[in-house]
C-alpha cells in the first residue's frame, strides 16, 4: 500500500468489539505503528515499540497524525467490561484517577496537571474527556487529551499528545477523532455490572490489573515519542523507542 495521507481515509477496527473509525483528516499524512498491516511507508524511519498492553489483546490503534511542522501522537484501546453501562461520573472520576497517578509515574513527568475534564455528548452518547499538561525537566510540557467511553461489554480510551504549541490543534484533532468513532452501544447498567463483578471477583481484579498497566504502558510510550520527536532525545530515565 502507498504512503498514507489522510485526505484519503484509513479504517481503524477491531473486531472483537465492534469498535471503528474512519480516519480523515485533509492536510495530514498518517502514520499508523499498530496495527501493522495499516504500517507503510509514511512511517520510514518512525521506529516505535508496539504497546505492553497488545499482548492483552486491548490495543486497537496507535500512530501518529502529521500535519506540516508538527504531529498528534494517538493511541486507541479497549478492555472487556462486561455488563457495562453508559459512562457516568463515578466511573470517569475512577478513571481519571488512576490516569492522573500512572502518567505522572510512568512517564517521569515532574508535574501532571488538569486543565478540562467533564462528561458531554457525542454522537447521543455519554463520553468523558479530560485535558491536561505534562510538564518535564527543564520546563518543557506535553498537552494530554484524552476521551474515555462505553460500549456494548467494553469501554474505550483515545489518548492524544502533542507539544504545548500546538493545543489548540491537538484539540481539534482529538475531538474530529472522536466524531468518527463507532462502537455498539453499553446494554448493561452500573447496577448490573456491579452485580457481575461481586459474582466474578476474578474478572474486576483482571480488569484493574489490565487498566493499569494499560495507563502506565501508554502514558510513558506517548510521553516518549512525543519528546523525541520535538525535543530530539527521550525524557529524562525513559527508555528510548528502539
Amino acid at each position: 500500500m502507498g504512503a498514507s495521507t489522510l485526505s484519503a481515509a484509513v479504517e481503524l477496527a477491531h473486531s472483537p468489539s465492534g469498535f471503528s473509525a474512519s480516519l480523515d483528516f485533509p492536510g495530514a499524512s498518517l502514520c499508523v505503528t499498530y496495527p501493522l498491516y495499516l504500517r507503510d511507508e509514511a512511517c520510514a524511519g518512525f521506529n516505535a515499540p508496539l504497546p505492553a498492553t497488545q499482548a492483552k489483546g486491548v490495543s486497537i490503534g496507535m500512530g501518529s497524525i502529521r500535519y506540516p511542522g508538527f504531529s498528534v501522537s494517538f493511541a486507541v484501546l479497549a478492555w472487556p467490561a462486561s455488563k457495562t453501562g453508559p459512562m457516568e461520573e463515578k466511573k470517569a472520576a475512577e478513571f481519571l484517577k488512576g490516569y492522573l497517578e500512572d502518567a505522572q509515574r510512568s512517564s517521569n513527568a515532574s508535574a501532571v496537571s488538569q486543565l478540562e475534564a467533564g462528561i458531554k455528548t457525542v454522537q447521543g452518547r455519554p463520553v468523558y474527556r479530560y485535558h491536561g499538561d505534562l510538564e518535564f525537566q527543564g520546563g518543557h510540557h506535553v498537552r494530554d487529551v484524552v476521551y474515555y467511553f462505553s460500549g456494548q461489554d467494553y469501554r474505550y480510551s483515545l489518548f492524544f499528545m502533542t507539544k504545548l504549541d500546538h493545543d489548540q490543534e491537538l484539540q481539534e484533532t482529538a475531538d474530529k477523532f472522536m466524531d468518527k468513532v463507532k462502537v455498539p452501544p453499553p446494554t448493561g447498567s452500573d447496577e448490573a455490572e456491579r452485580s457481575y463483578q461481586l459474582r466474578n471477583k476474578a474478572a474486576k481484579i483482571a480488569g484493574l490489573v489490565i487498566l493499569g498497566v494499560l495507563l502506565a504502558s501508554l502514558a510513558a510510550l506517548l510521553a516518549v515519542l512525543v519528546w523525541k520527536a520535538f525535543f530530539k532525545k527521550p525524557p529524562p530515565h525513559s527508555p528510548a523507542p528502539s
